[in-house]
């Protein structure tokens, strides 16, 4: 059990397909997996946020029916804050 409580991602996960580009210029450093963790304006990110959510990035691809399903180098974390500490 990793916690004593549920998971509570509040991260948005973007798959893109294989044969599917996305348009915009940001689209060039997203892989097939994404985690954006997004933090409001009066929010801020810090250390701990970090760790938070490249455990859940690590926790979402491990979490699949074989090894190594979803390949690391598939895989990109985004942080969104106007405020770190």
């Amino acid at each position: 059990m990793l916690s004593k409580k549920p998971m509570q991602i509040d991260e948005l996960v973007i798959k893109v397909h294989d044969n599917e580009k996305i348009q915009k210029n940001i689209g060039r450093i997203f892989r097939k997996h994404n985690i954006v963790e997004y933090k409001n304006p009066e929010d801020y990110l810090t250390i701990n946020d970090f760790y938070k959510v490249y455990g859940y990035c690590c926790f979402y691809q491990s979490d699949t029916e074989h090894v190594c399903e979803i390949p690391p180098e598939e895989l990109t974390i985004t942080f969104i804050c106007k405020l770190y500490i």
